[in-house]
């Protein structure tokens, strides 16, 4: 069994990747790693 997730960037796929696992699994570790300086927000409804 997995003990231990990293998941590499929190857009649409990185945010549902964590809460599947997290369903999946309510014991397993998840990291989530993200370069942009805000988390998950939609791009287009930015124009």
């Amino acid at each position: 069994m997995v003990e231990q997730i990293a998941i590499i960037g929190c857009g649409a796929a990185g945010a549902t990747v964590a809460m599947q696992a997290r369903k999946f699994n309510r014991k397993v570790g998840i990291s989530v790693f993200n370069q942009e300086q805000y988390s998950q927000y939609s791009r287009c409804g930015l124009p």
